[in-house]
């Protein structure tokens, strides 16, 4: 499937959904992408540049997603979709995948490593580890 990249945030247990239903939960869906927003906001980027800075917001919104139940691993399901709707926040790579999309549409998981530093797998005060802000704050 060709399109857009989206990059959407989950746990361990949201991959195991998206595995078990073959897909993304019924849309709208939250998500992160190369936006004309990010493209204004930080022109001296390159295409893999914004595609880094749309991952690693979602993998920031991973934290978010984190409790007590979940494995401390943040994951990120790359997905492939026909078109995309503002995310309507500050967040210039949010936006809201508004169709379905099936598992033939995921083109790549990524996931945090097991041995990763304890800040960038989860931060108990609910603040982001200080090296990613850092990169984002440049957007």
């Amino acid at each position: 499937m060709s399109g857009t990249r989206a990059y959407v945030a989950t746990t361990w247990t949201g991959l195991r959904q998206i595995v078990v239903e073959q897909g993304l939960p019924t849309p709208p869906t939250p998500a992160h992408a190369v936006t004309d927003a990010l493209r204004s906001g930080y022109p001296e980027g390159t295409q893999d540049d914004w595609e880094y800075a749309a991952l690693s917001a979602a993998s920031l919104a991973c934290l978010d997603l984190l409790d007590d139940g979940e494995p401390r691993r943040r994951v990120v399901v790359a997905v492939d979709v026909a078109s995309l709707a503002p995310g309507g926040n500050n967040d210039p790579t949010a936006v809201v995948i508004t169709d379905p999309v099936p598992w033939s549409g995921v083109a790549a998981v990524h996931r945090s490593a097991a041995g990763a530093r304890p800040g960038l797998v989860h931060d108990p005060g609910g603040r982001v580890a200080g090296a990613d802000l850092a990169r984002l704050e440049r957007i």
